[in-house]
């Protein structure tokens, strides 16, 4: 018996090598911003930063909660409470660099197509300022 003939055209090599090197050479896909797509980006990373960043304020009081009464259970809960909370915190925490992550991805993007020095997105962040939150003007 003839393998090739049993398994038909699934035996037989349908490409040959320069399709293959055709293939791999190829451009891949890809993403194109305009620069206000790219301050839109930055924006709204660090708007959910911010908002994570708030999170942690709001979510860190619960770590102040006191057992009810001195019996076993209300312990018990207390501690369970903590231990979520803390988990929650770590949680929020890592969110929040992930954003700050990707406004920086964006940013840098950014000042790569102006052609300006690369900043810190850090350095955006200003607390006291909400003017000065978002993308860095180019020169």
């Amino acid at each position: 018996m003839d393998a090739g003939r049993l398994l038909g055209h699934i035996a037989q090599p349908t490409r040959t090598r320069a399709s293959y090197e055709d293939t791999a050479n190829a451009s891949g896909g890809g993403f194109s911003f305009d620069e206000d797509t790219l301050r839109d980006l930055v924006t709204d990373w660090l708007t959910l930063a911010d908002e994570y960043r708030e999170s942690v304020v709001r979510t860190d009081q619960l770590i102040l909660i006191q057992p009810p009464g001195l019996d076993f259970a209300s312990e018990a809960q207390t501690k369970a409470v903590h231990r979520h909370t803390e988990a929650f915190l770590r949680y929020l925490a890592h969110n929040h660099d992930y954003c700050l992550r990707q406004a920086q991805n964006f940013q840098d993007a950014l000042h790569d197509y102006l052609g300006i020095e690369r900043r810190n997105v850090r350095d955006l962040q200003d607390a006291g300022d909400p003017e000065r939150s978002g993308p860095l003007p180019g020169i």
